[in-house]
């Protein structure tokens, strides 16, 4: 949607202590629902709306609980291994169509109230536990390629020269934010990856009481996994989503304008475009 490991894991668990064994849910990307759900070792509650025509199934497990699940995302043969999950969520559409294309997992990640290396630690945990799954950086096609190093030359982990961007060089994977970017920019941090057709979305929510010591936040964390043509057709209101093949190619070159403009004036500016950096192939257009 527009608008998906632990690296560092012994912090964690020292935390909130050793688990007993555990279940194992595996979400292959593609699969039945419905197969899914009547073979998952947890129970899932579900609810539909047919205004909407959209259906939820969910699992929710207390983040006391000793004994949480692992879950093994399998998305083009290979996959991800993410532990202490505490929310599953399976989106089903009419763009899906009983297919698990949609899939959104929260991590126990940080105590409350966690000071700002420590949240980092856990966050910077599981994304490269993502690229070492093969994952990879993805940039919209319509803001700017720039790598993160070059964002210590950009105000804010917000905009770029005044254009608000959803992949700002500050969550390029592969670097890290220092304290100072981490508390200045939004509550909402976001790192896109891509790989082999589908997309995944890693994303931080820190949220802080007035009460709280100076530094120190709450955090939720969560991953995405969407097939290509979930990811796509979220793009376009829910009336022409149906259509999404047809439209992409007309949006696609909307995106390509804006990001040429953006990218001209990072330029003019003296800051690198990340040339390097090609946009991933769509499989629905080269059909």
């Amino acid at each position: 949607m527009r608008n998906l490991v632990l690296f560092f894991v012994m912090p964690v668990l020292a935390v909130w202590g050793d688990d007993d064994v555990r279940e194992e849910i595996r979400l292959k990307v593609g699969a039945e629902v419905a197969a899914f759900l009547k073979s998952s070792p947890v129970k899932f509650d579900s609810e539909c709306s047919t205004e909407l025509k959209l259906c939820f199934h969910r699992f929710k497990a207390p983040f006391s609980r000793t004994d949480l699940p692992v879950v093994t995302v399998y998305a083009s043969g290979r996959e991800l291994i993410l532990d202490h999950v505490v929310g599953v969520t399976i989106y089903d559409d009419e763009v899906t169509q009983g297919h698990l294309d949609s899939v959104e997992l929260t991590l126990r990640g940080v105590p409350s109230r966690s000071d700002v290396p420590v949240a980092k630690q856990f966050a910077y945990g599981v994304i490269h536990q993502i690229l070492d799954a093969g994952w990879a950086r993805y940039v919209f096609p319509d803001e700017p390629r720039i790598a993160g190093r070059e964002s210590v030359n950009l105000p804010d982990c917000r905009k770029v020269f005044g254009y608000h961007v959803l992949v700002h060089p500050c969550f390029d994977p592969l670097y890290e934010m220092s304290d100072q970017q981490w508390l200045g920019g939004d509550r909402f941090y976001n790192w896109y990856f891509y790989r082999d057709g589908y997309y995944l979305r890693f994303k931080v929510w820190r949220s802080r009481d007035q009460k709280d010591p100076p530094g120190q936040a709450s955090y939720l964390f969560n991953v995405e996994v969407e097939s290509e043509q979930e990811f796509w057709s979220s793009h376009f209101k829910s009336e022409d989503r149906s259509q999404w093949k047809a439209l992409l190619p007309g949006l696609l070159e909307k995106y390509r304008l804006r990001r040429e403009e953006i990218e001209t004036q990072v330029e003019r500016a003296g800051i690198e475009i990340d040339r390097s950096y090609q946009d991933p192939p769509i499989s629905a257009l080269e059909h």
